[in-house]
Formats: C-alpha cells, sequence, structure tokens
C-alpha cells in the first residue's frame, strides 16, 4: 500500500532590501545585470527575467539545485534541492517547479521594487589603512553640501556613460573611448568618496557653549573628500558597491520626493535607469528665507533640513502666485 509523506519546508527568508546584508544587496545586483546583458542577445527575455529571479531565491534561501528529476505528466518538474543543516549534513528537499515559481512570488515582491533602501548596508570599513563612515538612513547624517557633489558626481557619471554609447555609435577612435571610460570610472569612485566620509581624530570642539577639548574619532565631512580620496573607491573591487549606493540614495530621493514634490524630478539615465535629482537651487532666497549667515553655513546644514526650507519656499510662492491669478481674474 502507498505512502504519503508530508514535508514541512522552513526557510529563513528576507522580507525586503533593508533586511539584506551589503554581501547580499551587491549579488543581488550582480545577478540582475548578468540577466539584463543576456536579456539583450535572448529571443526570449521573459525567460531570462525567470532565471534571475530563481537565481536570487535560491542564492537567498541558501539553497542548490541538486538535481532535476524526470518531469511529471502535466509537464511540470520536480526539483531536488540541497540545503546544509545545522549539524553540517546536506538536506535534499524536493520541491516541484509550481511551488518554487509561487515562493518567489510570495516572497520576492521587493526585487520589483529597487527604492525600498532606506538604510545603508554600509557601516565602517578601512580602506588602505583608512576608516571610512557611510551614511546614517534616510541620509540624515547627509550634509547639503555633501548631497549636492554626491549628485553632480553621479550625473556627471550618467552624462558620461550616454556619450561613450553615442561614440560609439558615432565610430570614435578607440584612444577616445578609452578616455571616456577612465572619466566614468573616476566620477563612480568620487561619488563613493563623496558619500564615505573618512575619520579624523578630533582635539577641539565648539558648540553653542564655546569651545573645548575633546579626545574622539569624528567623521565630519569635506568638501574636497571627493578629490581627495576617489583613488581609494577605483577598481573592480568597488563596482558592486557603486550600485548599491546609488540604489540606497535613489531610495531615499524617492522617499523624500513623496514629501517634497515640487524639489525633486525624475530623468534618464544610462541603460534606462530613472534617477531622481533636486532641482530647486535658489541659494540666495535660501539664505534670506532661512537667516543663514553665510552661503557656507547652508552647507553645513543638513540636507533634509535644507530641503524642508526649500519645500516651504516653494509652497509659498505657490500661494502667492494662486492669489495674484485671482486678483488678476476680478481685475
Amino acid at each position: 500500500m502507498a505512502t504519503s509523506k508530508t514535508i514541512r519546508i522552513d526557510l529563513d527568508f528576507p522580507g525586503s532590501w533593508e533586511e539584506l546584508s551589503a554581501r547580499q544587496i551587491e549579488t543581488v545586483h550582480r545577478l540582475r545585470e548578468e540577466a539584463r546583458s543576456h536579456a539583450l542577445q535572448s529571443d526570449d527575455p521573459e525567460k531570462i527575467l525567470n532565471q534571475y529571479k530563481l537565481k536570487v531565491f535560491l542564492f537567498l534561501a541558501g539553497l542548490k539545485v541538486r538535481r532535476r528529476a524526470i518531469p511529471k505528466d502535466d509537464g511540470t518538474f520536480i526539483y531536488i534541492l540541497r540545503r546544509k543543516g545545522w549539524t553540517h549534513f546536506f538536506e535534499e528537499i524536493p520541491m516541484e517547479s509550481w511551488q518554487i515559481a509561487q515562493w518567489i512570488k510570495d516572497l520576492l515582491p521587493f526585487l520589483d521594487e529597487p527604492g525600498g533602501l532606506l538604510t545603508c548596508p554600509y557601516t565602517t570599513f578601512k580602506v588602505h589603512g583608512i576608516s571610512f563612515k557611510a551614511p546614517d538612513p534616510q541620509l540624515t547624517s547627509v550634509t547639503f553640501e555633501q548631497y549636492n557633489h554626491a549628485q553632480q558626481y553621479l550625473m556627471a557619471y550618467w552624462d558620461t556613460c550616454r556619450l561613450i554609447e553615442e561614440m560609439k555609435n558615432e565610430g570614435s577612435s578607440a584612444k577616445a573611448v578609452k578616455h571616456q571610460y577612465r572619466e566614468m570610472e573616476m566620477y563612480k569612485a568620487q561619488f563613493l568618496a563623496t558619500l564615505f566620509t573618512p575619520a579624523m581624530h578630533q582635539t577641539m570642539q565648539t558648540d553653542e557653549n564655546g569651545t573645548y577639548r575633546v579626545n574622539r574619532i569624528a567623521y565630519p565631512y569635506h568638501a574636497s573628500q571627493g578629490e581627495t580620496h576617489w583613488k581609494h573607491f577605483r577598481g573592480k573591487r568597488w563596482k558592486w558597491t557603486f550600485e548599491v549606493m546609488v540604489q540606497y540614495l535613489q531610495s531615499c530621493l524617492e522617499e523624500y520626493k513623496e514629501k517634497f514634490p515640487d524639489l525633486f524630478t525624475t530623468h534618464k539615465g544610462a541603460d534606462d535607469k530613472d534617477f531622481i535629482v533636486l532641482e530647486a537651487d535658489k541659494m540666495n532666497a535660501i539664505k534670506k528665507y532661512g537667516n543663514f549667515g553665510s552661503y557656507q553655513s547652508i552647507y553645513d546644514s543638513n540636507a533634509f533640513f535644507i530641503f524642508g526650507q526649500l519645500a516651504n519656499m516653494c509652497q509659498e510662492a505657490k500661494a502667492i502666485e494662486e492669489m495674484n491669478r485671482k486678483i488678476r481674474r476680478k481685475g
């Protein structure tokens, strides 16, 4: 008499981008880039997309396909998956193809929503003996100047990517194209060097209570750090770190765009990727509006605070324009 056996499958699976480690997010970006490259050469891009999601599912679940069994009568397959258990023995998990598809649908919806990374997955790390610190969640530790420089380097990177494609289509020399590739890599490294702040030994501090001695490691932003430290972030090692940091920055700006819709616009970047930038540039007006003593005091302020100031100015300007429009109608 045939007996049936019920197998319970428990997966410790992340539910959002912020539950992934830095290495996991980098791997997802690598798999996505591989899928994008294959899709450009494939007659069935939908199949490539499904394979990409399958690879991500297996990677995040810690599973590997040991073998694919003989297909069933309905055309589906039974996969024998392998997972390392707590006792360092490999357990075998049979799973039908429709079950895997359902797991992917239920567990990986965040793959189609790259804007959910509001916490930087990096913390502090050392490069060539120098300690660097990543931004706090939602750019809360980023100054307005730091944000502006990061945006400028990122836009320069996207512009150079587009220029390279145009030069290739126009048949430009290999030497000229190679020069632009070097420029592109430099902008990429400067973007990272701007967001990752180097450590310094702080001995004096000045605040509203005066100036006094301290002895601690601090991570203040310096306007020149993108130019000074960019060589620490060049090379293949930082390729996927760059992609993760772009995702983090764009996720934060997407969040701010919902709060301050008058400030940000969406542009097309390289590979048809959308990127959000701050369009408002009213330094003279904000200096007067916020009672800032100098332009540098604006740049040294928290970026989120300046976004709020700019949003208030835009709303007041709209209200004045609406009032003037009503006056003109009556006249």
